[in-house]
């Protein structure tokens, strides 16, 4: 069993409906403006963080120095210069340039497949968000956040997961949303080996994970396919 910690959104009720609360926050690095992000109130120093290093902005977590946050203005302090200037980020295109190949040489068997989908499974039950899940199969502890945005959902967890030490090398990622190359590119950026989805994968994220050494999974309808590097996962 995975402990699992989990990243709530905020929401709020008007005329009796609850709403998922969405808010843009202005990202700033060693006091330049990088790009603004579309998320939840909730979880935001974790989201940026997810996303400079998945983004390779900067190399590890180590380059981040501090991180404050001001009303809706997120400061970011490096110890060098961002290895990108200038990164645009919406919900429906992450623009994730290139990405790093991915040397794990994880492997899982069908037991811990199966637990990390049916724990996932079972958390993603809040109507109107994203979800996202990085699960370490070494420490046994697992980060799922929930998000507005299916990038900063990923963004987040990943974020977590960082911040609390776990070894992403050893680790599965799972998403709620489609599978894009921006999202295939992230992940491989992080060394994380494994990546499954459960709903529409677009060619582009089928062509990243091929090209960078990223385990994909995609499951439909109770069908299970392993479509690139098969031998991650023993099914």
């Amino acid at each position: 069993m995975f402990q699992v910690s989990e990243a709530r959104a905020e929401f709020r009720e008007e005329m009796d409906i609850r709403m998922p609360i969405d808010e843009a926050f202005d990202l700033y690095v060693n006091d330049s403006y990088v790009t603004t992000l579309v998320m939840s109130p909730s979880h935001v120093e974790e989201a940026v963080v997810g996303f400079l290093v998945g983004s390779r902005a900067v190399s590890s977590l180590g380059d981040i120095v501090g991180i404050s946050r001001s009303d809706r203005r997120v400061d970011v302090r490096l110890r060098g210069e961002l290895k990108r200037p200038r990164l645009f980020v919406d919900d429906c295109v992450g623009l994730v340039e290139g990405g790093a190949p991915v040397r794990s040489k994880l492997k899982i068997n069908r037991q811990v497949f199966w637990e990390v989908v049916g724990d996932f499974e079972e958390r993603n039950r809040f109507h109107g968000l994203q979800a996202a899940g990085i699960y370490d199969t070494s420490s046994r502890r697992a980060f799922v956040s929930f998000d507005v945005s299916r990038f900063s959902s990923v963004a987040k967890a990943i974020g977590t997961s960082l911040l609390s030490g776990a070894d992403l090398s050893s680790s599965v990622a799972i998403a709620s949303g489609r599978i894009s190359a921006d999202l295939v590119a992230m992940v491989a950026n992080c060394g994380i080996p494994i990546l499954a989805g459960f709903k529409s994968l677009l060619y582009g994220g089928f062509r990243n994970a091929a090209l960078l050494g990223l385990t994909l999974v995609l499951i439909r309808g109770g069908e299970v396919r392993v479509l690139t590097y098969p031998e991650r996962v023993e099914l």
